[in-house]
């Protein structure tokens, strides 16, 4: 999208919902999924990466939409991955180098772009209509939620009928769409860490055990009291990077950085692992350290703080970093307080090895990794079972 009036009109929309002196409003339906996706884990231990996509989807199709879980179903995560899929292709490395691949015609040896383009955009035509037409379904019956949707419609210009219900769907699309993937893949990464890291996994549960004991789930209340978990909630951002190399942008006037000259309409990409990864910001960058975070048993502000390298910069910096920092912290706590979470075996009983590696292009997703799960005892299998239903 360009920087232009519609542009600073969708953001400023979306930055209403989404700052931090409001962000809290979604604690609620945070919280709910958080523990369905526990009740889900706990019937479906070995879907590991399927639950935590639908869970993952459903909270932020009740945020944008206030769709009820039975209504946010498969169907939308079906629709996440060919759109996932299509975005690794459109942005391949082969097509940023040679950018001219896209304008060949259709008939040209050469033109499989072109033809694709035509499936992206009726992909994207399916995201925008898909989740508001069955908000609408949902409003229609009394089922659906306040959300975003909602709020939206009862503050916009009537009198721009058209423009409104345009900047609507790409506001709440822009919230579903850039929010469930990239904090699916970081809670993906998550998990893989702590496998390879069980000494993590031991922290974490010992924190919580003194903190929320084992009578309760973790709340966003907690959240002063646990500077571990808020420290592997920032490891888990910067050692797995979904975007290694953020969103390409498009320089709007020739600019000059350290005496060299970027023309106006060049790609700018950042190299977000490569900041991650600095040894001299992060030493032993490779290995998953929460305690890197923190000094004398609290967050030590003289780190850099991962989210302010990827989540972007300046105007287009994500106006939603502060929902998808809430999302990790209320998932993860919970996962470590009722589960322990392992590697899988296989039939001898042995268990097989985990393997950090991940796939290229403009998001970098954790390849599928086997793991058990098991509630940490009777009690906190109690606290899942009470939770919300599977739907």
């Amino acid at each position: 999208m360009p920087y232009d009036e519609h542009w600073r009109r969708a953001r400023r929309l979306f930055w209403q919902y989404f700052q931090p002196s409001v962000v809290d409003q979604w604690h609620t339906s945070q919280n709910l999924e958080a523990r369905r996706l526990l009740r889900n884990l706990l019937e479906k231990p070995a879907d590991v990466e399927d639950v935590a996509k639908l869970a993952i989807t459903r909270s932020l199709l009740s945020t944008a939409y206030g769709l009820p879980a039975k209504d946010a179903g498969k169907r939308f995560v079906q629709l996440l991955n060919e759109i996932e899929d299509g975005l690794t292709e459109a942005y391949s490395p082969k097509v940023l180098a040679l950018p001219w691949l896209r304008r060949l015609p259709a008939w040209c040896p050469g033109g499989y772009w072109q033809r694709q383009l035509v499936s992206w955009m009726h992909l994207a035509r399916k995201a925008l209509e898909l989740p508001f037409e069955a908000a609408q379904d949902a409003m229609d019956r009394g089922n659906a939620k306040l959300a975003m949707l909602s709020k939206l419609s009862d503050t916009l210009d009537e009198n721009e009928s058209e423009f409104t219900t345009t900047l609507t769907k790409n506001v709440t699309a822009t919230t579903f769409l850039a929010g469930t993937d990239t904090t699916v893949g970081t809670l993906l990464g998550f998990l893989c860490a702590i496998l390879l890291y069980p000494e993590v996994q031991k922290r974490a549960q010992e924190e919580l055990d003194v903190v929320v004991g084992p009578d309760r789930l973790p709340q966003f209340t907690d959240r002063a009291s646990l500077p571990y978990i808020n420290a592997v909630v920032k490891e888990a951002l910067r050692w797995h990077n979904i975007t290694p190399f953020g969103v390409p942008h498009s320089c709007t006037a020739e600019d000059e950085y350290r005496g060299r000259t970027i023309p106006k309409g060049a790609t700018v990409m950042v190299n977000v692992w490569g900041i991650l990864h600095d040894p001299e910001h992060y030493p032993n960058p490779e290995t998953f350290e929460p305690d890197r975070f923190l000094k004398d048993g609290k967050l030590n502000e003289d780190v850099l703080d991962p989210a302010t390298v990827m989540f972007g910069y300046g105007r287009r910096i994500c106006p939603g970093r502060h929902f998808a920092e809430n999302s990790l912290f209320i998932n993860i706590a919970c996962l470590l307080h009722v589960f322990d979470i392992m590697p899988a075996v296989d039939e001898h009983g042995s268990a097989i090895p985990v393997r950090y590696r991940v796939s290229s292009g403009l998001a970098s997703t954790v390849e599928p990794f086997k793991c058990s799960v098991h509630a940490r005892s009777a009690a906190a299998e109690l606290l899942v079972c009470d939770g919300p239903e599977v739907e």
